[in-house]
Parts: structure tokens; sequence; C-alpha cells
């Protein structure tokens, strides 16, 4: 019994061995796809980003150019207030 088991071990031991080398070679496989996962996802973020920025800058100038012609029409009407109140009391 004891010489069967002998002859067993080295046998076992090369399966472990190989099993070793095919979970090896699965990590390295499965590392190099998240690292490729991980470079495309980041460039999917920076693309995102640089959108939002242009999304943003765009309604930002938007607005300040509303709020330039809001002012210039609320800077009319008190100019023309002025006028009149002028206009009333000389």
């Amino acid at each position: 019994m004891r010489d069967g088991l002998s002859i067993i071990q080295p046998s076992i031991h090369r399966l472990q061995v190989k099993l070793s080398d095919a979970q090896e070679k699965e990590r390295t496989q499965l590392t190099l796809q998240l690292q490729q996962e991980l470079e495309l996802l980041t460039a999917y973020q920076s693309k995102v980003k640089k959108v939002t920025e242009a999304t943003h800058e765009r309604e930002l100038k938007d607005l300040e150019q509303k709020v330039s012609l809001r002012r210039a029409m609320l800077e009319q009407k008190v100019g023309r207030l002025y006028c009149y109140l002028l206009c009333v009391y000389l």
C-alpha cells in the first residue's frame, strides 16, 4: 500500500503543477483583459468629461448672453424712467 502511494504522489504533484500553470495562464489573461477594460473605461470617462465641459461652457455663454441682454434692457428702462422723471420735475 505504501508503495502504491509512492507511485501516485508524483502524478498528483505533476497534476497540481499543471493546474497551477493553467491557473497562472488564466490569471495572466484576466489581468490583460482587466487592463484593456480599464483603458477603455478611462478613455470613455475622458470623452464624457470633455463633452460635459463643452456643454457647460456653451450653456454658461448662453446664460451670460441672456443676462447681458436683460441687463441692457433694464438699463434702458431705467434710463427712460430717469429721463421721464427729469422732464416731469423740471
